[in-house]
């Protein structure tokens, strides 16, 4: 038995809807069942029955009117490429939760305004629905059944009218923001069809409440009608009517309801309104077989039968992407956002989704409506594609993604002009001159510069232990780095990798690169359609990975990552690759790689590469990377995170001329100027490129500088500051020439927030300075171990403090000004210093509660400002004794090694969000932990102090996950004099 098509299935429910309305009309006729409560609504009251059969005979062809008129368009999905959606057991949860982001506006909320407009309207009109059918199951149940009375009927009333507001006031709300704010995005696609919607929803809730007045007026306003809380008001503007014309009336209202209801299933699948339907369930069809940084793969072409690459027309599309074209809301937030489009370009990724539309309803059979009305001169005359796009619009695409994941109903734009792209190439050569350059250059020398392959590996040669492996041996090192084109022959990027280089060994990485056999990974190739040329040099590097055995991968480049990570496995090729920023990210947390005492006195905004951050969602690791420098202010531009603007390379870009408006990467540096950063760093080689250019055109090559976050830190290290010597190199008195150091960064990685959320955080430090005196080795009585006044340096993951007899401020905070700070007092005197530290923002001595807050990506890609709080009572020794006025049991050890244990920092972690309109609060960690100090007796020697954490199952730093709102378990440590104190588990509070 053949299966039936999908707009057969269609036809099926149509018929169905249609007969079982017909049916409910008759059922009441012939049961006979009436509701006996005088607390309740007479269903159809004063309509007189040829009314009451033309209602569900109307209503039941309608429907299937309706169904008919979809499957028409499901016709015209029919007629693309097959593509796989099934939902299986891998992907149903996936399916469901984008399912559910997609009835519940949880993309919509993206733009606040726009969600909670379409929250009202959508929800009002839902809870609507649903009231109507409850009266209808009510009307149809016999007596015994019947629930809609007494104290039912009541709250019914009551929620039937306040969803009838919300729905009322969307749609008010919705006229206003089209007719009179009239933003850009939405004023250049208004069209009539949206006054026609709008009309009908407002006719729809405006008929519905008078109809209810008039409906209560006419039996005389009962009290338990008060609890309508509309319709009651309402009947009293007629409690002066004679009867007759109240029931006239109320008959002509309710017709003129039932005509708006009518309307609404004739423009529902006429109109743009049909993504009602059709959005959430293309968001339920999101979830594909491949990374969403991947093209859609083809087959090998050197083996392939096919004769015909890319697309053209309709037919060349997959069913998804043209039912995409009828899910498109048209509120053209993928314009708002495409950075060829704000930059004067012809391109405007809406236009591409709408037009594939126009040319695939034109060319339907029979034809069907747009997906949004055109012009009468625009004219589809054959199925081509190129018939309403230009190839203008295709080339001037970046492939940011800015458009897919701005999308609240999960579009695939990018795809589509991907294929497009790989028709003109493949198919019609039609493709910018200087791309084929960059061709030949791929071809020939195997990377996009057309420079000898054997220079590839020059840039280590000024480094000693850089290993270079011919592709004829085995690969026994742990990572192959994958340097990429730019990290070889471009000179800027030289020095990225380097500095990269460096960082490896000096973590200890076990690495090698290939040097002159490395090749271009093709993704310029494939982006540009030329999907030949990229499977050419694909399976080059596949076969050599593969005969090397090579299983872990770096690159620099996030194009190199996205390719070797997403699309080499489509051909084979199966690797762990890891781009440097996470590499980065890993070593400096696992401390394999220690940033102690580096600094970067600095103000420092970070720009989002495209194919690091949309299309592979690394946010968060290279602003952990910079941030876990010292000194550093981390500033945002506006457009960050999932929101951050190309640089204009990305689609291969990089090697096109940019002729038409302005450049990308003028608009984008102009931005990271106006931070007022002193550096922009980068995590790609062509944002280098794009960002370094751009701020030489405006000349502030001497004020700002672009750097690769790996040259950041290697700068950083090399210049790392003597923080044990002071100013003038003098020692303050009672400070030996290296003091005291405590390192207390381990001692709140539980509290990892602070750096995993580096924009808009806020720490406030409380130091205490107490005296202390140490029992002398053997001897009763107490003795100061040193003078009235010490050096000592305190180190908060990244935060830099010293205080000295002099009151001199060596080293301060990292965006903490200003900076309070004052004498250490001598021993057994008390004072306090207070810190206030902002890492991100504005510095300010007062926690603010959302002021400077920059834009982050905590988790489902939901834009989230997060605002920590953390203070902290440390005991700073006199001479790292006991944090008492007394001393300590004493353990003498070898060479005077006096131990002692003492109450060590309590810690507590508040998180501040905003979520849903409201502040949430939630405690994160709470604890005491004890610090075990070692004091060489000699004071003129460096005195070492060390942080010992009770053993327990969770590590400190393992304490809170990456923007996790809980933590599973806490550690508490009593305060005890006993150096055997153990752990005490508690439940971790929020």
């Amino acid at each position: 038995m053949r299966r039936p098509k999908p707009h057969q299935l269609i036809l099926a429910i149509g018929v169905v809807a249609a007969v079982g309305t017909v049916g409910s009309g008759i059922a009441p006729s012939v049961t006979g069942w009436e509701e006996e409560s005088h607390i309740h609504r007479v269903v159809f009251g004063n309509i007189p029955t040829p009314m009451k059969v033309a209602f569900y005979a109307v209503v039941g062809t309608m429907l299937f009117v309706t169904a008919w008129l979809i499957s028409l368009r499901v016709r015209n999905y029919e007629r693309g490429r097959p593509d796989d959606r099934r939902t299986t057991k891998e992907n149903a949860k996936q399916r469901l939760a984008d399912f559910r982001s997609g009835v519940w506006m949880r993309t919509l909320m993206r733009d606040p305004g726009a969600g909670v407009m379409h929250s009202l309207i959508y929800f009002g009109f839902i809870g609507l629905f649903i009231t109507t059918v409850l009266l209808e199951v009510d009307h149809q149940l016999p007596e015994s059944l019947k629930f809609l009375h007494g104290d039912t009927y009541k709250a019914y009333s009551a929620g039937s009218d306040t969803v009838g507001v919300v729905f009322v006031v969307g749609i008010l709300w919705a006229i206003v923001r089209r007719y009179v704010q009239r933003p850009y995005r939405i004023r250049i696609k208004t069209k009539p069809e949206d006054a026609v919607i709008l009309a009908t929803f407002l006719f729809i809730g405006v008929t519905g409440f008078l109809a209810e007045g008039l409906r209560i007026a006419l039996v005389g306003r009962p009290d338990f009608e008060k609890f309508s809380i509309v319709g009651y008001p309402i009947s009293e503007l007629f409690t002066s009517w004679a009867p007759n014309s109240l029931r006239d009336a109320h008959r002509w209202t309710w017709g003129i309801h039932f005509l708006a209801f009518l309307a609404f299933l004739v423009i529902l699948p006429t109109t743009k309104l049909r993504h009602m339907i059709t959005s959430p369930m293309n968001m339920y069809l999101h979830d594909k077989d491949r990374p969403k940084g991947a093209m859609s793969p083809l087959p090998n072409l050197m083996e392939t039968e096919l004769e015909t690459f890319g697309a053209s027309v309709v037919e060349d599309f997959t069913w998804k992407q043209l039912f995409d074209t009828d899910a498109c809301t048209v509120c053209g937030r993928c314009t708002s956002v495409c950075p060829a489009h704000a930059t004067g370009k012809p391109l405007d990724p809406r236009e591409i989704v709408l037009k594939v539309g126009e040319v695939m309803a034109a060319t339907g059979s029979p034809p069907v409506s747009p997906p949004v009305g055109v012009d009468k001169e625009i004219t589809v005359s054959a199925g081509s594609l190129f018939e309403r796009i230009s190839s203008e619009e295709l080339w001037a695409c970046t492939s940011c993604r800015a458009c897919d994941e701005i999308c609240p109903v999960n579009i695939e734009i990018l795809d589509k002009v991907l294929d497009m792209r790989r028709y003109k190439s493949l198919m019609e050569s039609d493709f910018p001159a200087e791309l084929g350059n960059t061709y030949r250059s791929m071809e020939n020398s195997a990377n996009v510069y057309g420079m000898n392959q054997g220079e590839r590996g020059d840039w280590a040669s000024s480094l000693d232990g850089v290993r270079v492996i011919d592709p004829g041996d085995d690969f026994d090192h742990e990572y192959l780095v994958w340097v990429g084109c730019a990290g070889s022959f471009d000179d800027r990027n030289k020095k990225a990798s380097r500095a990269l280089a460096k960082l490896l060994q000096r973590a200890g990485i076990d690495f090698a690169i290939l040097g002159p056999s490395e090749m271009c990974t093709g993704d310029p190739a494939r982006r540009s359609g030329n999907e030949y040329l990229f499977q050419m040099l694909a399976m080059q590097n596949i076969e050599m990975l593969g005969g090397m055995g090579v299983r872990k991968i770096i690159t620099q480049c996030p194009h190199c990552f996205n390719t070797m990570k997403n699309e080499y496995p489509q051909y084979g090729g199966e690797y762990e690759v890891i781009h440097h920023s996470q590499l980065l990210d890993q070593l400096v947390a696992d401390g394999r790689l220690s940033l102690a005492g580096a600094t970067l006195e600095e103000r420092v905004t970070y720009h989002d590469s495209c194919y690091l951050g949309r299309h592979n969602d690394v946010y968060v690791a290279p602003r952990k990377v910079i941030g876990a420098l010292g000194g550093v202010e981390i500033v945002e531009m506006p457009r960050n995170g999932t929101r951050g603007m190309c640089c204009g390379a990305g689609g291969a870009r990089m090697w096109m001329e940019e002729g038409i408006g302005k450049k990308i990467s003028s608009e984008r540096s102009q931005e990271a100027v106006a931070t007022g950063a002193d550096r922009i760093a980068v995590a790609c080689p062509f944002c280098y490129v794009m960002m370094d250019d751009g701020v030489k055109e405006q000349g502030k090559e001497d004020d700002v500088r672009v750097q690769d976050i790996a040259e950041m830190l290697v700068e950083a290290l090399e210049a790392e500051p003597d923080l044990t010597a002071p100013a003038g190199g003098a020692s303050p008195r009672g400070c030996s020439s290296a003091a005291v150091r405590l390192d207390h960064r381990r001692q709140l990685r539980g509290a990892r927030p602070v750096k995993d959320h580096a924009v808009g955080t806020e720490v406030e430090l409380t130091l205490h300075h107490r005296g202390a005196s140490l029992r002398a080795a053997g001897g009763g009585g107490s003795e100061p171990l040193v003078g009235e006044e010490r050096c000592y340096v305190l180190q908060l993951r990244g935060v830099g403090l010293r205080v000295d007899g002099s009151g001199d401020r060596r080293d301060h905070a990292v965006g903490a000004e200003p900076l309070q700070h004052g004498r250490v007092p001598p021993v057994g005197r008390h004072q306090e210093i207070a810190v206030t530290l902002q890492v991100g923002g504005q510095a300010s001595d007062r926690l603010a509660e959302s002021e400077g807050l920059g834009e982050m990506v905590a988790d489902s890609r939901i834009a989230r400002p997060h605002l920590y709080r953390i203070r902290v009572a440390t005991g700073l020794l006199g001479a790292a004794l006991h944090g008492g006025d007394t001393a300590g049991e004493g353990l003498v050890g070898e060479e005077g090694v006096q131990h002692d244990h003492v109450e060590g920092p309590s810690a507590e972690c508040e998180r501040v969000w905003a979520e849903g309109g409201e502040t949430q609060r939630d405690v994160l960690v709470e604890r005491r932990v004890e610090v075990q100090h070692r004091v060489l007796a000699d004071p003129a020697v460096v005195a070492e102090d060390h942080l010992a954490l009770p053993q327990a199952p969770h590590q400190p730093g393992e304490l809170l996950e990456l923007g996790g709102r809980h933590v599973r378990d806490a550690v508490r440590v009593e305060e005890s004099g006993d150096p055997t104190a153990q752990a005490q588990r508690e439940p971790a509070v929020g």
